[in-house]
């Protein structure tokens, strides 16, 4: 069972109308948060909802990786096309 908050649609909204408020700088806490809250979701998917250019968003998300925040899965999508998921990683309790 996973232990993930779900997230609304207003909720969902309101990250990223906050994410938009300035665009010439990505907050990364704020990206943390939509990507939790539209898990499983692309790269592209994001760049196409926030309008920040992919490049910006894979060097922030490759970060994210790095610490061990969220996880890469490798999908097949229509006509066999491969695509990276960005899934977040289950906290474990120790």
């Amino acid at each position: 069972m996973e232990d993930s908050p779900s997230f609304s649609e207003e909720h969902i909204k309101v990250l990223l109308q906050k994410l938009q408020e300035n665009p010439s700088k990505i907050d990364r806490n704020l990206l943390l948060d939509y990507v939790r809250a539209t898990s499983p979701t692309t790269i592209y998917k994001i760049s196409k909802e926030t309008g920040f250019a992919y490049t910006s968003l894979k060097a922030i998300i490759r970060e994210f990786e790095f610490v061990g925040l969220i996880k890469f899965t490798l999908k097949i999508g229509e006509n066999n096309q491969a695509f990276k998921e960005i899934n977040m990683v289950e906290k474990k309790n120790e």
